[in-house]
């Protein structure tokens, strides 16, 4: 299924529906409800939410709304979905409700106003850390907000992978911004508009080639939900498809 807007209760109509009406097929792929051990965290629960709210304009209340954060946004469930439905986005739509209501907990509260301070998740500066990186004009390497911050030894080891297989890369000032992934799955939706219009404002001109990013998170983003608030970022590629695509093939029956 194709999705040319953020998600609203309204939009999401036919997955809330279509979830509601199945007896919890997809239940063994979702390792949130495995680990929860609660029926509360299933995808058919969640987005039984989604559905009583857009059929019936019932008001949230602050359980239900921390019940929808449930939900890790891997898709298995989309997966082994006959209809393949997007559980992670009809979630986000009823969290988005829950925002705009004031009933998010409060590390999304935090999430928030560190977006606020520093257009990340993190307390840390990405300016200073992708110019630590090796950051300049030219670069055209995204390794993603968290490899800075917690894995910085990553970004040196994808950029000299890369060297490897001969596809030079250098570390684009873009990585001084987040994608800004966190806001959309926490519901901000209006705070994702607003950023990614930011980070959409301050990409890198075309010519200086793809945008090969790290982090698969950010690649979806870029790729999917950038184009849904009318941001269009220059080509984007995976880290790990161009490396893979410039490996040497090796022959059938040696090692």
């Amino acid at each position: 299924m194709s999705h040319t807007k953020l998600p609203t209760l309204e939009s999401e109509r036919r997955a809330y529906a279509y979830c509601q009406s199945c007896p919890k097929l997809c239940r063994f792929s979702c390792p949130t409800a495995e680990a929860d051990r609660s029926e509360s965290a299933t995808p058919w629960a969640n987005m039984g939410t989604g559905y009583v709210l857009e059929a019936s304009n019932r008001d949230l209340d602050e359980a239900t709304a921390e019940a929808a954060l449930a939900c890790s946004g891997c898709m298995r469930c989309g997966e082994n979905c006959a209809h393949h439905n997007d559980v992670p986005r009809g979630l986000v739509a009823v969290r988005s409700e829950a925002a705009k209501l004031g009933l998010l907990p409060a590390g999304v509260h935090r999430l928030k106003e560190r977006f606020e301070q520093h257009r990340a998740p993190f307390e840390a500066s990405l300016p200073e850390l992708a110019a630590k990186a090796g950051a300049g004009p030219g670069g055209t390497y995204f390794p993603g907000c968290t490899a800075l911050v917690k894995e910085p030894g990553l970004v040196k080891d994808a950029l000299s992978s890369a060297k490897a297989v001969g596809l030079k890369l250098g570390v684009s000032p873009l990585a001084g911004q987040c994608c800004g992934y966190p806001l959309y799955a926490a519901g901000l939706l209006k705070e994702f508009e607003a950023h990614a219009k930011r980070v959409g404002e301050a990409a890198p001109d075309p010519s200086a080639g793809p945008l090969v990013v790290g982090d698969p998170g950010c690649a979806f983003t870029f790729l999917k939900l950038y184009p849904q608030v009318g941001v269009k970022l220059p080509e984007v590629r995976l880290w790990v498809d161009e490396v893979a695509a410039r490996l040497p093939v090796q022959p059938r029956g040696k090692t």
